[in-house]
C-alpha cells in the first residue's frame, strides 16, 4: 500500500479548516493547524508534502508564515498554496512574492482544491526528478572532462616520447609527466 501524502491545512476558521481536511482526506492524509505559530511548530517536527495556508490568520499573517518556512527549508520547502477571500490583484501578487506556489480564492469548490493539490504534488515530483537528473548529468560531464584532460596529457606524453632519442630522454619525459 502506498503511503498517502500529508497536507497541512492552516486556517483559523474552523468550518473552512474542517471542510478542507475532509475534502483532502479522500486522497491525502490531511492535518489541521488553526494558527500560523501552530503551522510553524508542526513543520519543525514533521515536514508535510504540501501546505494550504490562509492569508489572514489570527496570530501571524500567512505570508509571514510562508517566509519563515522558506527561510527554514530553502529549496526543500513543501509547496504552499495560499487560500484567501481577498482575491484582489495586490493580495495575490504579494502571496506569490512571498513564495506561494499557487493561490485559491474563497469561495472554492472542494474538487478544485483536491485537483490543485494533486497537480502541484505531481509537478513537484517532476521538478525534483529534473533537478536530480541535472545533478547526475553535471557529475557525468565533470568526470568526462577530467578523464578527457588526463587522456590529453597522456597523448602529449606519447608525442614527447616519440621525439626522444635516448633512454635518458625517455626517462626524463616520463618523470616530468608523472611529476606534473
Amino acid at each position: 500500500m502506498v503511503d498517502k501524502k500529508t497536507i497541512l491545512v492552516v486556517d483559523d476558521d474552523q468550518a473552512i479548516n474542517l471542510l478542507l481536511v475532509n475534502s483532502l482526506s479522500i486522497k491525502f492524509n490531511a492535518v489541521s493547524a488553526f494558527s500560523g505559530s501552530e503551522a510553524i511548530a508542526y513543520c519543525s517536527e514533521q515536514k508535510p508534502n504540501a501546505i494550504l495556508l490562509d492569508v489572514n490568520l489570527g496570530d501571524i499573517d500567512g505570508r509571514d508564515v510562508c517566509t519563515t518556512l522558506k527561510n527554514e527549508y530553502g529549496s526543500s520547502t513543501p509547496p504552499i498554496i495560499f487560500i484567501s477571500g481577498d482575491n484582489a490583484e495586490e493580495n495575490v501578487i504579494s502571496c506569490f512574492e512571498k513564495g506561494a506556489d499557487d493561490f485559491i480564492a474563497k469561495p472554492f469548490s472542494a474538487e478544485q482544491v483536491v485537483r490543485k493539490v494533486d497537480s502541484l504534488l505531481k509537478y513537484n515530483v517532476l521538478i525534483n526528478n529534473l533537478k536530480s537528473q541535472s545533478d547526475e548529468l553535471t557529475e557525468l560531464v565533470t568526470t568526462t572532462m577530467s578523464q578527457a584532460s588526463s587522456y590529453g596529457a597522456v597523448l602529449q606524453m606519447v608525442k614527447q616520447l616519440n621525439h626522444c632519442d635516448s633512454e635518458q630522454e625517455i626517462a626524463d619525459a616520463v618523470f616530468q609527466f608523472l611529476s606534473s
